[in-house]
């Protein structure tokens, strides 16, 4: 794959993958209008930012989250190093390049 970004063809081409990781990213908007398009793609698993993918010991929302919550949140969705990972949000990108 010569780019970062796939399409929705390469996506359905590729769903039968074992290697191919598909997160749904979404979450609600700080600010502003919450509405969103539902997209179900198969195999999507939730990457939960305000739960598993945020800081738990922070007072501040969605912040990083330390190694080892990292690693595990990771691990937890089936991610290793020969995964490829197709990341994606209800609103188009606002919320999957924190993913």
């Amino acid at each position: 794959m010569s780019s970062n970004l796939v399409n929705s063809d390469w996506l359905v081409a590729n769903l039968d993958n074992p290697n191919l990781i598909v997160l749904d990213a979404s979450m609600d908007s700080i600010q502003g209008d919450n509405s969103a398009t539902e997209y179900y793609i198969p195999k999507a698993q939730i990457f939960d930012i305000e739960h598993d993918f945020s800081d738990s010991d922070s007072d501040l929302p969605h912040t990083i989250p330390n190694t080892a919550q990292f690693t595990a949140g990771m691990r937890k969705l089936g991610i290793k190093q020969n995964s490829t990972i197709v990341i994606y949000d209800s609103k188009g990108i606002y919320s999957s390049p924190r993913a």
